[in-house]
């Protein structure tokens, strides 16, 4: 066994070359988070470069964290690869081995009662991560029942909250919609309506997917696209392919199923979910629409610049034509996998499916 790992080297930092096959992509919410760590906790783990290539190897994001915080110098390893193909193994490796572990976000919240009241939790590089006041009280009844506050608002109250309007309503009531448009017309709906009959809601509510999938007839004339976040549902021992009305109801209004899109929620959650035969750590999202429609640039890409030599694409005779070379752009459209944490419980909001902010925005 050949350890490769030898003396830290101080290194310029304008004389690291990023790799441009570096195939991890680092959002600029985690380069903040990792320059904060890095300030306070210090810079710990090296970055990686080869002696054969003179390119980084592993360290693309604390790069990136030190640039940001205007760092000079940087601590370096120089490693010997036999090949090529080594160097580029090792740089995928060291990012996908770490896709196998799972946190144990509760025994991390059991955790932090040993820390303090003045501990950072953004210190532990956790994505959207809030404390369970629950599992950190061990004086609470757990079968304590909460009592109920008065509710201030009543059925068809509408908020104006700035250029936004918020309605208590009924999405499946058209006259509901049509008031709360006042006669304008939205660019894009996004919605998550209940996942078929999983849950109660309001002592028998209809709940039927057919039911429930008319709401597009309801928002109908009132926005161009329609963005549905759907999850999994079993029966039977067997996936419930309950999404099926959505789509009918979609097509029957006249409006086509322009992208068929994955919310990567990066951990299962859920007992059910962890226990299933594959673990589901994904949703749907379906995106409907009656033409497709260019999409802003918004996606920074970490490839900006670099030169993409395309070899080819293969044709329709199996024939493979040679691509033009094309300079990277600095941002690119959403893609069909979104990837972010479901956003966690918290005791002020009573609800047992929230989402993360970035979802809708990254859409909207």
């Amino acid at each position: 066994m050949i350890i490769q790992s030898k003396d830290i080297q101080i290194v310029p930092i304008d004389k690291i070359i990023p790799n441009e096959k570096n195939r991890n992509r680092h959002p600029d919410l985690q380069i903040d988070r990792l320059a904060k760590i890095i300030s306070i906790n210090g810079f710990r783990n090296p970055l990686v470069v080869s002696n054969q290539s003179g390119k980084l190897v592993v360290g693309h994001g604390r790069l990136l964290a030190a640039k940001k915080l205007g760092m000079k110098t940087v601590p370096v390893i120089f490693q010997d690869f036999d090949s090529p193909e080594l160097e580029y193994a090792h740089a995928i490796a060291d990012n996908s081995l770490q896709t196998w572990s799972e946190l144990d976000l509760s025994g991390i919240n059991s955790d932090l009662g040993d820390l303090g009241p003045d501990f950072d939790i953004d210190l532990l590089g956790i994505k959207d991560f809030t404390i369970d006041v629950a599992d950190k009280d061990p004086g609470c009844d757990e079968d304590e029942v909460p009592t109920p506050k008065e509710a201030k608002s009543v059925l068809g109250d509408i908020y104006i909250l700035g250029n936004h309007r918020l309605m208590c309503g009924d999405s499946t009531s058209i006259d509901a919609v049509e008031k709360l448009m006042d006669g304008q017309k939205a660019e894009l709906c996004f919605t998550s309506p209940p996942y078929a009959d999983q849950r109660e809601y309001n002592y028998g509510k209809e709940l039927s997917t057919e039911f429930l999938a008319t709401f597009i007839r309801a928002a109908y004339g009132k926005a161009n696209y329609f963005v549905v976040n759907l999850g999994i549902s079993r029966k039977d021992g067997k996936i419930n392919s309950y999404w099926d009305d959505y789509i009918k109801e979609a097509t029957n209004w006249g409006l086509k199923l322009l992208s068929w899109n994955v919310w990567d929620k990066l951990e299962c959650g859920s007992i059910g979910n962890q226990t299933a035969m594959f673990g589901i750590c994904h949703e749907w999202i379906f995106v409907f629409g009656k033409e497709i429609k260019e999409l802003n640039r918004t996606i920074a890409n970490k490839s900006a610049g670099y030169l993409a030599n395309h070899n080819g694409n293969r044709q329709k005779d199996g024939t493979v034509k040679k691509q033009k070379d094309r300079i990277v752009g600095e941002f690119s459209q959403l893609k069909t996998v979104l990837q972010c944490t479901p956003q966690k419980a918290r005791d002020e909001i009573n609800h047992p499916a929230r989402f993360p902010v970035e979802f809708p925005q990254a859409y909207i």
